[in-house]
């Protein structure tokens, strides 16, 4: 089993050093149900990815978060996440890339004792998402306005039916 050993997160390259936390976008089909005359019971259809959304805590303030709230003309927020496992005595780089724009900033309170957890949480909306391990094995990549999503590097969609039905 792979234990978490850390992440590293860049807005539009760069750091942002004091990063707290990052949860990546959940990944879900939207589905809808299907049946026609003489069926018995509805079929799931699959009715493409539902809205991603990521979320990433840094502590302190960020200022340059501003600049990506919101559809900013010119302005596009891609973060990089690098995130770190071990497994045994291998270690594994999984690289997160997510092109969107920043919906919500939350600041937290500032009355509480603790200071050092006194910072900023930002929601993004994710327009494109690629999930690779060393930045280079392609895993996932999800891309809504190019109507692609792509699994290990097959877009499973642009595959012919008489291809899949040999492969299966």
């Amino acid at each position: 089993m792979a234990t978490y050993r850390g992440c590293s997160l860049f807005l539009n390259s760069f750091k942002l050093s004091d990063s707290v936390a990052y949860t990546p976008p959940e990944i879900g089909v939207e589905r809808a149900w299907y049946k026609a005359g003489a069926m018995t019971t509805p079929v799931g259809v699959d009715r493409g990815i539902k809205p991603m959304t990521a979320h990433y805590k840094i502590a302190g303030m960020d200022p340059t978060a501003f600049l990506f709230l919101g559809l900013v003309p010119g302005f596009r927020a891609r973060l990089t996440v690098r995130r770190v496992y071990r497994l045994g005595d291998v270690t594994l780089f999984l690289h997160d890339e997510l092109e969107g724009f920043i919906d919500t900033i939350r600041t937290d309170e500032h009355g509480s004792d603790s200071k050092f957890n006194v910072g900023q949480e930002m929601s993004m909306t994710v327009n494109y998402y690629r999930l690779s391990v060393d930045g280079v094995q392609p895993l996932l990549e999800i891309n809504p306005v190019m109507g692609t999503r792509k699994i290990l590097g097959v877009d499973a969609q642009r595959i012919p039916a008489s291809i899949t039905e040999m492969l299966m």
